[in-house]
């Protein structure tokens, strides 16, 4: 996400902050970089698309 480019841990710090997040497959648990498409480990119609 661009608008956490310079501050990275903001966007680390709001993921852990948010019970589920870290766990959706939608960030790197590594670098916290956004996996997009996320995987839809819900199996929403629309899910993967972001």
């Amino acid at each position: 996400m661009k608008v956490f480019e310079k501050m990275p841990e903001v966007l680390t710090t709001l993921v852990a902050g948010h019970p589920g997040t870290a766990q959706s497959g939608c960030f790197d648990p590594m670098t916290g970089a956004v996996i997009s498409p996320h995987p839809n480990g819900d199996d929403f119609a629309d899910g993967s698309k972001i």
